[in-house]
């Protein structure tokens, strides 16, 4: 790069960094603004709850819970559309020059996913079922030579279930039940593995039979294995591959589910219970803080690679 489009690169950073924290100043006063009204809100709302229960009094409870309601509804709305704004910028600025300073050839799509067929073809043992997948901030790019796809995702059970009244009247209802909101990574080593196992957490009763035990009593304490060939699964699962297993788990700071495909694929799946890259508390956004955040979570994609590169065994040996 010359020097006349190194200084036009550092002007557009400078002027970028500048309206992204504009932004987020204007959003943190919106936030604010929303927070006031959500205490009195939530005061008027519980209290006419509480009287409208109470006999003679229904109607002024109403009016109480109705009152209430409406500034507490403008203040979630408010604090929801502020940080959508921050959101917004730091999908076209912050988030791409952090992946950038990881991946290679990366692309970004918040409002992207991944697909269905990856996810009901990679056959994870969760211990539940989903009848809906959604998800958003897709990152497509390369590590080390390994390509990789990323994304957030949240799996929901909907069911529908029937009621009947006591003049034997009836209606059909449905239940949305939340089971998973985190991460779903798959790596393409692009070399076939030496085997296709399936390492997934959950209580040891709800496990099915014919498991692999390893030598590790921590790791088939915490972890079930799946595999049709034992001995083929101890190629990949080495006594390191067990031990940053068990870290990864531990930072993630949720259920971790792996599935090792002898193609030459590996999926992630990690239930942390949060979206990545999202801004968080706008009272506590700062770009320096953000972008730091942000590396952090896309660290355990770095050591998890780090970590299967540094494998031998895991590629199936040519005959």
């Amino acid at each position: 790069m010359n020097l006349e489009n190194q200084s036009g690169a550092e002007d557009w950073n400078r002027t970028s960094e500048a309206e992204l924290q504009r932004t987020i100043a204007e959003s943190r006063a919106a936030s604010k603004k929303g927070k006031s009204f959500l205490l009195p809100g939530a005061v008027l709302f519980t209290f006419g709850l509480i009287i409208a229960g109470s006999e003679g009094t229904f109607l002024i409870g109403v009016f109480l819970m109705i009152m209430g309601g409406t500034p507490l509804l403008k203040g979630l709305s408010a604090i929801s559309k502020a940080k959508s704004e921050v959101k917004a910028k730091l999908s076209i600025s912050l988030i791409p020059e952090v992946l950038s300073s990881v991946f290679d050839d990366v692309q970004y799509d918040p409002e992207g996913r991944i697909g269905d067929d990856v996810i009901h073809g990679t056959h994870m043992f969760f211990p539940f079922h989903f009848t809906d997948i959604n998800g958003n901030d897709l990152i497509r790019g390369s590590y080390r030579g390994v390509h990789i796809e990323m994304s957030g995702i949240t799996l929901t059970e909907v069911s529908e279930y029937t009621e009947t009244d006591d003049d034997g009247n009836t209606e059909t209802r449905t239940h949305t039940s939340v089971h998973f909101t985190g991460q779903w990574l798959t790596c393409d080593f692009h070399k076939k593995l030496s085997a296709d196992l399936c390492v997934f957490e959950s209580n040891r009763r709800m496990r099915p039979r014919d498991l692999v035990e390893t030598e590790n009593e921590a790791f088939n304490k915490k972890y079930g294995v799946s595999c049709s060939s034992p001995h083929d699964a101890f190629y990949v699962l080495t006594p390191h591959m067990m031990e940053h297993i068990m870290t990864m788990d531990e930072r993630a700071g949720g259920n971790t589910y792996l599935r090792f495909l002898k193609e030459g694929k590996v999926h992630l799946a990690v239930n942390s219970g949060r979206n990545h890259f999202e801004p968080g508390s706008l009272e506590e956004a700062g770009l320096d803080a953000l972008r730091n955040r942000f590396r952090n979570e896309l660290q355990y994609v770095i050591d998890l690679i780090d970590a299967l590169l540094s494998e031998k065994t895991l590629y199936q040996r040519k005959v």
